[in-house]
């Protein structure tokens, strides 16, 4: 297991792993991502929405990143778009919404 595996969100976010609905997040984030992509050629999964923003956390193996969707009508983006930070912990995770 790793962290995000019994990471607690706050209230700003929509768990996937408690109310799934990340399936139509992981088919945007397939859309949108485009070769040369960091998340490129790799089966992310959706574990959490940022209802702030249009962000999703997802998970693949030991990797968590969150992800910026963007919604463009002509997907997929160039890279380095859809934004994307990877986090390696949940001291990281939460240092980078603190300031908000």
């Amino acid at each position: 297991m790793i962290w995000i595996d019994y990471y607690e969100f706050e209230d700003a976010f929509q768990d996937s792993r408690i109310e799934p609905d990340g399936s139509r997040f992981s088919d945007r984030l397939a859309t949108e991502v485009a070769p040369g992509h960091p998340l490129h050629g790799r089966d992310w999964v959706v574990i959490a929405k940022y209802e702030p923003q249009d962000e999703v956390v997802v998970r693949q193996g030991s990797d968590v990143a969150l992800v910026h969707l963007t919604f463009t009508a002509n997907p997929p983006e160039r890279p380095p778009l859809p934004s994307t930070t990877f986090f390696e912990s949940a001291r990281a995770f939460e240092a980078y919404f603190e300031f908000r």
